[in-house]
């Protein structure tokens, strides 16, 4: 009799935690890609002999992904805050992109917990047929060894894929038509004011 120790799981399991993988793997690089849009609007000068998006690169290619989150978070609220053009336009336009901001930023980190959760855990068959069974063991000082068991079913994990790539559209869009058409319009009104 054959004995398994880590009885495989069933293929769809595996597809669909690798469609968490890959989806998490687009949302990171969309906070790059962020990131990059955020550096070319600070960065439109002559004088520098970097192009923002290599900088971009530079930056980010060793950061984590909270430290992406946060360093975005940190240029995104300056950016916010320096680009004002009077406090009526701050309080109505450039105070609700930082509660955007700050609720995004949340789901981000929200997400990257679930996608830790999967991709960090081993997985094996589940108690049915119809469920795999992730397994985390946990080492912490004041508690000792903790053993984190929970079977899921294939619909669990396309919705953990799904709340990815909806989070990950959501921060595309945010960049794309909230900050950098919006700020770079606030950019082109105050050179114009200036002239």
């Amino acid at each position: 009799m054959k004995i398994e120790r880590y009885p495989s799981i069933n293929p769809k399991f595996v597809q669909a935690i690798g469609r968490i993988t890959i989806e998490f793997a687009v949302l990171e690089h969309t906070l790059t890609d962020g990131l990059s849009l955020l550096l070319i609007l600070v960065m439109q000068h002559d004088a520098i002999e970097i192009d923002a998006s290599t900088l971009a690169k530079i930056l980010t290619a060793e950061m984590s992904f909270k430290i992406k989150v946060d360093t975005f978070g940190a240029l995104t609220r300056h950016m916010i805050r320096s680009r004002t053009l009077d406090e009526k336009l701050q309080t109505a336009l450039l105070g609700r992109l930082e509660r955007q901001l700050d609720t995004l930023l949340k789901d981000v980190a929200s997400i990257e917990e679930k996608r830790n959760m999967v991709t960090h855990s081993l997985w094996i068959r589940g108690d049915s047929s119809e469920t795999a069974k992730r397994i985390k063991h946990r080492a912490k000082r004041k508690e000792g060894l903790l053993l984190q068991e929970e079977n899921m079913d294939l619909e669990k994990l396309k919705s953990i894929a799904k709340s990815v790539k909806q989070t990950r559209h959501r921060l595309d869009t945010f960049i794309t038509l909230e900050l950098f058409i919006r700020l770079a319009t606030v950019r082109k009104y105050r050179k114009k004011q200036d002239t």
